[in-house]
């Protein structure tokens, strides 16, 4: 059986979640679990910086 590798361009982009909690140990604890769960999380605890993060 011969191994079937996908072009490159048609490989999907790794999800990433931002999460924006005020309370920092909610924001930890969410974090951990997303992290556990193999999702690349970009934590943040205030709304104008998610809003930066939205822009890149």
């Amino acid at each position: 059986m011969i191994p079937l590798r996908l072009p490159e361009m048609t490989r999907m982009p790794e999800p990433i979640i931002l999460l924006v909690e005020d309370e920092p140990l909610v924001l930890l604890v969410a974090q951990d679990a997303l992290e556990a769960g193999g999702f690349a999380v970009i934590p943040v605890q205030l709304a104008s910086e998610a809003g930066e993060h939205t822009r890149q």
